[in-house]
């Protein structure tokens, strides 16, 4: 793992801890300034270092 790719994945575990509903591949988006294949794998990788997190599937936010 680079050290860009680290510090998201910190970012958004500091993200996940601030708000009490978790946040959306939108918010990662607006927060980190990437696209969206990439807040893709920012969220695989979160999901594969903290297997305690719950990931939800909501309704989509128009493009």
């Amino acid at each position: 793992m680079s050290n860009s790719q680290g510090f998201y994945l910190l970012h958004v575990a500091d993200m996940v801890t601030a708000r009490f509903e978790g946040v959306s591949l939108p918010e990662i988006r607006k927060e980190i300034g990437c696209d969206h294949r990439t807040e893709q794998r920012i969220m695989r990788a979160f999901e594969a270092v903290f297997p305690q997190a719950l990931a939800a599937m909501g309704e989509a936010e128009p493009c």
